[in-house]
């Protein structure tokens, strides 16, 4: 794995009289594509720059607009030259898109036409799709169907499974394989049945359940399977970065086990089709969609992307390869009306390098989805901005998707400025030399707090 540059750093500084402290952590696999930093901002402190991690990367400070003020076109100017100067001098690409989000005014634009590698912020283009084209209230289905002593173990595609009890109230792990282990033992029970053989559906969509690019680009650790169902995502285990080699291959093992403790003895698991004349005997259903999608904004999860990408292929009747979802992403783009010129998606969570999309097709995309935009993670509270840009004039006043590769940051969302315009934005780098992108989130950063004023 391609892990860039590490550092980890302390610093005490002090604000209007106010001291502050700044912990700048090394990088921490997270959910958001490949790393992200962790970065605890306390009450009172004001913007650190790292230490210089190479030559040509260096922080500008630029002035943030006071608060009331909201911002102008002379500040954001000001907010972009430093980001704009340490790009030309790092030779990396940097580009920006504002709009504002009642009146569809473009404020500020810089390289905004240009196809760019996006990272995980190509999730909002995803997201939209699902949304537009599943109905978010539906649930997807695990269940159990019964014929001649045999079990067939089907699934409409959750992901979310846990292994053990569900939990009603949880997003992930609402459905638990225990459970439907439970209904399942009591029916074959009431049919005197104690002894199965178990087939389980092995496949959902067409075509490679990972996408090949990955594995060239050593982003394997990053995604699971695209199938009939997971345990986890795919996980190894709980919050690890790392995913089994074949997910409905565990979930049916997990399952045969849970009956095995029920009294029912499974003879043998094997993949297959479903068993013609069989009756359905038992089922458990996952969150609802609307809230599988919040979850993927949220973690940044690629495997859930993935799979409500082409969930929401299926559903439109396109072909559900990668290559099939990702065109029927396109599609979806520019039914909005939106220029697809340029616009290049290898998959649906931003995980490959190959994803091109220019900073205004996703400023175009906020612009006409006021129901994504709450479902963004807020700044400072909760998702992968729980521990980003918490100071008082972006705290829970901007919500965001992230984005980060080795050599990308990003960032897309939304944010309240103080003479209470709400601005649609989408700013990041891409090309950062020798894997270095973690070090200009302090630019991204800054310019979005001054879009706050």
């Amino acid at each position: 794995m391609r892990r860039g540059l590490v550092a980890s750093v302390v610093g005490v500084v002090a604000c209007a009289g106010v001291a502050g402290l700044v912990v700048w952590s090394p990088w921490s696999q997270t959910a958001d594509g490949h790393l992200k930093d962790t970065i605890d901002v306390y009450q009172g402190a004001t913007y650190v720059p790292p230490p210089q991690p190479q030559s040509g990367l260096h922080v500008v400070e630029v002035p943030i607009p006071t608060a009331g003020s909201g911002p102008t076109q002379e500040t954001i100017a000001q907010a972009w030259a430093g980001m704009e100067s340490a790009a030309s001098e790092g030779k990396w690409k940097a580009w920006a898109y504002v709009a504002d989000g009642d009146t569809g005014e473009v404020i500020f634009e810089a390289d905004s036409g240009t196809p760019h590698t996006p990272a995980s912020i190509a999730k909002i283009l995803t997201a939209d799709f699902a949304l537009s084209a599943l109905d978010g209230k539906n649930t997807l289905a695990t269940g159990v169907s019964y014929a001649d002593n045999s079990l067939y173990l089907w699934g409409e595609g959750d992901l979310l499974l846990s292994a053990g009890v569900g939990n009603s109230t949880a997003i992930a792990g609402r459905a638990g394989l225990a459970d439907l282990a439970a209904k399942t033992a009591k029916e074959l029970s009431e049919r005197k049945v104690s002894e199965v053989s178990l087939i389980y559906q092995d496949s959902l969509f067409q075509g490679d359940k990972r996408l090949p690019a990955w594995a060239a680009q050593e982003v394997t650790d990053f995604a699971g399977d695209t199938t009939s169902f997971a345990i986890e995502t795919g996980r190894i285990a709980p919050g690890e970065w790392a995913f089994v080699d074949d997910s409905a291959a565990v979930v049916a093992a997990e399952f045969a086990s849970r009956l095995q403790e029920a009294g029912i003895t499974v003879t043998s698991t094997q993949p297959g089709s479903s068993i013609a004349g069989a009756t359905q005997i038992a089922e458990v259903h996952s969150a609802p969609i609307t809230e599988q999608i919040m979850y993927m904004l949220h973690d940044s999860d690629n495997t859930m992307a993935e799979q409500l990408c082409k969930l929401a292929a299926q559903a439109q009747g396109a072909e559900t390869t990668f290559a099939g979802a990702t065109s029927a992403v396109i599609d979806h783009v520019a039914s909005l009306g939106i220029d697809t010129a340029g616009l290049y998606l290898d998959d649906c969570s931003g995980l490959s390098e190959n994803d091109k999309i220019a900073p205004r097709q996703l400023g175009e995309v906020l612009k006409q989805s006021r129901s994504l935009l709450q479902m963004l993670p807020r700044a400072g509270i909760d998702g992968t901005l729980i521990d980003r840009l918490d100071q008082a004039q972006t705290f829970g006043n901007l919500q965001a998707k992230t984005g980060s590769l080795g050599s990308v940051s990003s960032l897309a969302g939304l944010v309240t400025s103080a003479d209470g315009k709400t601005l649609i934005f989408a700013v990041g780098a891409d090309g950062v030399p020798d894997e270095g992108a973690y070090w200009v989130k302090p630019y991204i950063d800054q310019f979005v707090s001054a879009l706050a004023g």
